[in-house]
């Protein structure tokens, strides 16, 4: 009677000691918030820039997702993330953060479908039509991987699939789950900031064409203004008076971009660039110092680089580099592909390392280059630093430990696929290619302002603002392919000889101009990265009834283990005497 008095009390004890516990935990949890992430890349957890974004809300952001339906696995994988990191955002958001899930396809009707499909379309959502394999047999369907962000009457979309395969690719679902909260923080920036960066391209001195920074255009165009921009030696052409006697002027853009060049500036043109940055404004130089192309090797097995005079050589030199008239040759490269037969009525093409197309492999821990795939250049320079006082220098991309130097004029051959360079003995590695500067420079025209602009009563400055630059040595750095008719052009890095290689060409933009226009937060969102653990398809065949035997006896083994363990503790936790 004792012993069961006994069990009795310590059974309410435990009872209302759990009672307490679970008291004092919702009752601790009311004040403060913690969320925990037991995951290895911590896939879970929103960088500190998307928590700072989602708490600074002002009203509600309104987030409808059209990615809803019956469709393959990899696609309900990328619909459970899109929703498990939606309710992650709205865990800080609170009441801020509404979001919904649409199945476009959903009515019966075709008529009701297509206009559904346009105005999808018209807000800016690429669709994609996948086939995959039922049990009535093969199925086509058209999905909208996207969403759209509405806030105080701004809507933008965000496409969270960039690709319009028809077949879903493990990788790249992957990478899609990956981005997710970068592009949902970086279309949430857009639609709530209250100024909108602009960026020019610079032409009229021979720069890339509207086509060939089609892709380059389109990138930057998702979270920036982006227009082309000809100076032609107007004052207004990069700001505006500020003040009526014009003396005062505030830049009219925040960042331009120079693209391959092929002619020299004049002295307006330079003279309107270089107070362009003495007023803070950032620039990006994407510079060849030597005249090449390679669409000059089509009919021909060779040519001459010729040097460039642009005008500009100076002006750099005073900001802090000297780019070199030479070419590097680079074992590590990309592949060009050459004739080297028939087959039938096709040309057998064969592919061969294309020294002059060296691959940069970031080495650098900066955030402009952390975490982004190899960069693919072409005919390709160096660049020299030079130690300029309140100007802070740092190498970006370098190329190879085996490269070589070649200085103009240099004679540019395709039979150098099918001979050793010599790397070993004449190599001069790691050339530096892509220098960030940063800080406050000294004007390139002191002592010699024209007198034009004294006339007109310009504000000279001689210091400038704190601000930054990128020199790169490479003017097709940022160019995209177009196809032979001049219509159509593909993704920037992209390889026509391999097709199954990008290149990271537009991570390496994206990002420096996320840096330089101040909002590293995105690029910090950018470096997070998921492990894909995918299971061995071979070991699975090989072991096929051997895996399943062991899921099957597994389990079963542990239950009755436990089963045995449990009845022997209350065998003799019972069989002891009790007291009278």
């Amino acid at each position: 009677m004792v012993r069961e008095y006994s069990n009795r009390s310590k059974s309410l004890f435990r009872l209302f000691l759990g009672i307490v516990i679970l008291f004092s935990v919702v009752v601790l949890s009311s004040f403060e918030f913690k969320r925990f992430d037991l995951t290895e890349e911590k896939r879970h957890t929103l960088k500190d820039a998307t928590i700072e974004l989602l708490q600074d809300l002002e009203d509600v952001v309104f987030i409808k997702v059209y990615l809803k339906g019956e469709y393959p696995a990899e696609y309900k994988r990328l619909e459970r993330a899109i929703q498990e990191r939606l309710d992650e955002m709205k865990a800080y958001a609170g009441s801020n953060l509404e979001y919904e899930f649409i199945n476009p396809s959903e009515s019966e009707d075709q008529e009701t479908r297509n206009k559904f499909y346009q105005y999808l379309q018209d807000e800016g959502l690429q669709y994609t039509n996948i086939t995959f394999r039922t049990k009535d047999g093969v199925s086509e369907k058209i999905i909208f991987p996207g969403a759209i962000i509405t806030y105080q009457g701004e809507s933008a979309p965000v496409q969270l699939l960039k690709s319009n395969e028809r077949a879903a690719d493990p990788e790249l679902i992957n990478n899609s789950v990956v981005n997710l909260e970068y592009e949902f923080a970086r279309t949430l920036r857009r639609v709530t900031s209250k100024k909108t960066p602009h960026i020019a391209f610079i032409e009229g001195h021979g720069e890339l064409s509207p086509m060939e920074t089609a892709d380059a255009v389109k990138l930057l165009s998702e979270s920036y203004v982006v227009e082309r921009k000809r100076i032609d030696g107007q004052l207004n052409a990069l700001s505006d008076p500020a003040s009526q006697d014009g003396k005062n002027r505030v830049n009219r853009y925040d960042l331009i971009i120079i693209a391959d060049p092929d002619s020299a500036f004049s002295d307006k043109d330079r003279f309107l660039i270089d107070q362009f940055l003495m007023r803070g404004g950032k620039v990006i130089w994407c510079i060849d110092p030597l005249q090449m192309d390679l669409d000059s090797l089509k009919n021909q097995q060779q040519t001459m680089a010729l040097s460039r005079e642009l005008g500009i050589e100076e002006m750099l030199f005073d900001y802090g580099v000297r780019i070199q008239k030479n070419l590097l040759l680079d074992r590590t490269c990309a592949p060009i592909g050459i004739t080297t037969g028939m087959r039938g009525n096709q040309p057998q093409i064969e592919l061969f390392p294309w020294y002059f197309q060296p691959v940069l492999v970031p080495r650098s821990s900066h955030p402009i280059v952390g975490n982004i795939d190899p960069v693919v250049t072409e005919f390709t320079s160096s660049i020299d630093t030079l130690s300029k006082a309140d100007v802070k220098q740092t190498i970006l991309l370098s190329s190879s430990e085996f490269t070589r130097v070649l200085r103009p004029p240099v004679r540019v051959n395709l039979n150098i696929v099918t001979i050793d360079p010599d790397f070993g003995n004449k190599t001069r590695p790691f050339q530096p290619v892509a220098v960030l500067l940063e800080g406050s420079f000294p004007t390139a025209f002191k002592n010699r302002v024209s007198p034009l602009y004294k006339q007109e009563g310009f504000d000279l400055r001689e210091k400038s603002l704190p601000t930054s630059m990128l020199v790169i040595a490479d003017g097709d750095i940022f160019k995209n392919k177009v196809s032979p008719d001049g219509a159509n052009y593909f993704t920037l890095g992209y390889d026509r000889y391999t097709r199954d290689k990008i290149y990271g060409n537009r991570e390496f933009l994206l990002n420096a101009v996320n840096y330089m226009l101040d909002e590293a937060s995105l690029i910090s969102i950018r470096t997070k990265g998921i492990k894909l653990r995918q299971l061995n398809e071979e070991l699975l065949n090989d072991s096929r009834g051997r895996i399943q035997a062991l899921n099957m006896i597994i389990p079963l083994v542990i239950i009755l283990i436990l089963g045995i363990s449990l009845t022997a503790i209350r065998r003799a936790n019972y069989s002891k005497p009790t007291k009278e």
